[in-house]
């Protein structure tokens, strides 16, 4: 993409310092209770440390009236769309998006962190084939008609069996802070291609992409209530999504611990759940492998997102005969990247989310020196006025450490060495771990790629690439990565019921 022109950066500081409201029921409201300036979250520009906005925060009763207009709008409306309706928002909002591609990547790198360079294309560019993706899907839903013997019946009348897949109803979305845009489309979509209409409780250090994506989807068609958005924090906003007896659903990004506490909140309810939690990824080199493309995937994956990303390879087994080539280039690759303003295209890594992130990332590095690792690149903060750490690349053979076992969301990765003669050993470390989301195997031999594969206990496997998503492919995790899948037929089916139906004749 071009340059982001001074005008939008204009744009986006006025939308964002701009006083903000509630999206409900097709309207922008103030809280129902006034609170006081106390009720207002700050949101930070990471890369300066400065003020870019303010919004309101939700109390329960402002969850209570956004799922009141949800419910309303998926019993009078939404539900009873025929697919071409549906789709037909779907792509009127994949359009808006690419028209306004330039303001919506500049808003989501000041409002993370995150270089345009990564949000003004691959970024916003996903976020378009996701909803082009799922624009299709309305059309796709469909249940089966199953053979039923006439014994059945006494009466020896005919019969038939059926199924029919129908909209789960009012889902809550909690979304995480490291890439709210995408994450706001990646719940909406589907759950708007099946039929459910929607309450989206934003993260509270980035909320504003996802407010300003509530004006595109109104501008897009869809009908008062189908979706609603509602800025507060997780204690209070989240917490009242996650209990409230008339939500279905729950989808939530974010880590397990909070994941956790959701499954807790929503068990009374028994809410339906899709979890995309921590994960702690798994990157094996074998003596063979292609050195020089695996340091560039653990560079782009590792690093230029600061590592705020949950498929992160922050573990990377490395064979003991080429384990110095691997570390001796990959910390050179590290070390050149372009650290900077998160508006320059030329820069590749922008800062941490938080001074909180960065205090934590920075106790975990110091913790693995205290533990023996050798710091090969980096392991400091960086002063630059915003919240960077610099990229860091440590060693150690030790699985053991405790930044081994944690997730870091950093810039921080770890070299253990192994012998690729026992795969049971290098399968035991890539394994031990309480998260299962992604791993990867590097290497030319594909018989030794597929057992790999095999052995992995993650939900997304790569064979010589690392962390692919499509929107036609399901994502998620097992053990402590999360329940269920995003994308995919199965992401679509999460938000739909089966009925089945029996008729006698």
């Amino acid at each position: 993409m071009n340059a982001i022109s001074p005008a939008t950066v204009e744009a986006v500081e006025a939308f964002a310092s701009a006083p903000h409201q509630f999206f409900v029921d097709g309207q922008w409201v103030d809280p129902v209770q006034d609170r006081g300036p106390d009720a207002l979250i700050e949101s930070l520009n990471p890369s300066t440390a400065q003020r870019l906005g303010m919004v309101p925060a939700a109390g329960t009763d402002d969850i209570d009236r956004a799922v009141a207009a949800a419910r309303r709008c998926f019993e009078e409306d939404w539900s009873r769309r025929d697919a071409r309706a549906r789709s037909a928002v779907l792509l009127k909002m994949a359009e808006l998006v690419d028209g306004q591609r330039d303001f919506l990547a500049c808003l989501e790198t000041m409002d993370i962190g995150t270089p345009v360079s990564l949000t003004g294309g691959q970024m916003v560019d996903s976020w378009i084939d996701a909803l082009e993706y799922f624009a299709g899907a309305p059309r796709r839903i469909s249940g089966e008609t199953l053979a039923s013997p006439a014994s059945w019946d006494f009466t020896g009348r005919e019969s038939s069996i059926y199924t029919l897949r129908e909209p789960l109803g009012v889902v809550g979305a909690i979304l995480p802070w490291n890439a709210p845009g995408s994450f706001f489309i990646n719940k909406v979509a589907p759950a708007l291609a099946a039929g459910c209409t929607i309450v989206i409780k934003p993260a509270e250090q980035a909320p504003l992409t996802a407010v300003y994506l509530a004006r595109l989807f109104e501008e897009a068609g869809l009908p008062p209530g189908a979706i609603n958005v509602v800025t507060g924090d997780g204690a209070t906003a989240g917490r009242a999504l996650a209990q409230h007896p008339d939500v279905d659903k729950i989808t939530f990004t974010g880590s397990t611990a909070v994941g956790q506490s959701i499954m807790r909140d929503g068990a009374g309810s028994l809410k339906r759940m899709t979890l995309e939690l921590g994960g702690k990824s798994a990157f094996v080199v074998m003596s063979d492998a292609d050195i020089d493309s695996a340091v560039q995937f653990l560079v782009m994956m590792g690093v230029f997102s600061a590592g705020q990303f949950c498929m992160c390879p922050s573990r990377v087994f490395v064979d003991k005969t080429v384990i110095d080539k691997l570390n001796e280039k990959l910390a050179a690759a590290m070390g050149s990247v372009t650290i900077g303003s998160a508006l320059d295209h030329q820069t590749q890594m922008g800062p941490l989310i938080t001074r909180e992130q960065r205090s934590r990332v920075t106790g975990l590095v110091d913790g693995a020196r205290r533990e023996g690792a050798e710091v090969l690149l980096g392991g400091h903060e960086l002063d630059t006025g915003g919240f960077h750490y610099h990229p860091t690349l440590l060693f150690h053979p030790d699985t053991r450490l405790e930044i081994a076992r944690e997730e870091v969301f950093g810039p921080v990765l770890l070299s253990v060495p192994f012998d690729e003669k026992d795969l049971d050993s290098v399968t035991q470390m890539a394994n031990e771990t309480r998260y299962g989301l992604a791993a990867s195997v590097w290497t030319n031999n594909l018989k030794l790629a597929h057992t790999m594969v095999r052995r992995f206990q993650a939900g997304i496997v790569g064979i010589n690439s690392h962390g692919f998503v499509d929107p036609r492919a399901p994502f998620g995790g097992v053990k402590q990565s999360g329940l269920g899948r995003e994308f995919g037929v199965e992401g679509l089916d999460s938000f739909l019921e089966t009925k089945t139906v029996t008729a006698f004749y």
